[in-house]
């Protein structure tokens, strides 16, 4: 695994990553990983209620009020075009 990408020595055709795990970030995600599936059921539950409009007026203002844009240096010209576009329609 340490060598994921490497055809020849030192010259890598894909960018690796190496990533380490603590010995606490381990116990964390072990103790986590106990609870999750309850989680997952209870959020499938929240999930179920059917919220009708109305019941949250404070967020419903403010999501028909705020526009959040797509920034990072990763966007290709046609993602930018994309987002012009989705503005000047909006």
């Amino acid at each position: 695994m340490r060598d994921w990408g490497v055809e020849k020595k030192y010259y890598h055709d894909l960018k690796g990553f190496n990533y380490h795990m603590t010995g606490i970030q381990g116990v964390v995600l072990c103790v986590k990983l106990c609870h999750l599936e309850d989680w997952t059921k209870a959020r499938r539950a929240h999930a179920d209620l059917r919220y009708k409009q109305g019941d949250f007026p404070l967020t419903e203002q403010v999501a028909d009020e705020i526009l959040s844009l797509p920034i990072c240096a990763q966007l290709t010209d046609d993602e930018i075009r994309q987002v012009v576009e989705a503005i000047k329609a909006f």
